[in-house]
């Protein structure tokens, strides 16, 4: 019993925090949006926080799996001679978009 009640507890702060982060989230993009503009450097503030909890955690799982696509399929781009071609499209893109745009650049 004791481990039940203890995993009641910890799904609760898990939801509680969740909540928490999900309301403060549109806050931040409010406050941020009405400081600075950069221009063609970044986006406004709703585009950074948009960026930044969404675009760049998908950027890097894409990262991650094209670099895991890329390595399964090692063999063969091997074989046929042409390793940049895969590579480029399954590492390089993916981690470029993901780690060198500027935040709320979403293009």
């Amino acid at each position: 019993m004791t481990k039940a009640i203890t995993w009641t507890r910890v799904c609760n702060r898990i939801a509680a925090t969740s909540v928490a982060v999900l309301l403060s989230v549109p806050c931040a993009a409010v406050a941020a949006d009405g400081e600075h503009h950069h221009g063609d450097r970044g986006g406004h503030g709703l585009a950074m926080v948009a960026d930044l909890v969404i675009a760049r955690p998908l950027g890097l799982v894409c990262t991650v799996a094209g670099t895991a696509f890329f390595l399964l399929g090692l063999p063969f781009e091997a074989a046929s001679g042409d390793i940049q071609t895969p590579a480029h499209y399954l590492i390089v893109e993916p981690a470029r978009y993901t780690f060198r745009r500027p935040l709320g650049n979403i293009s």
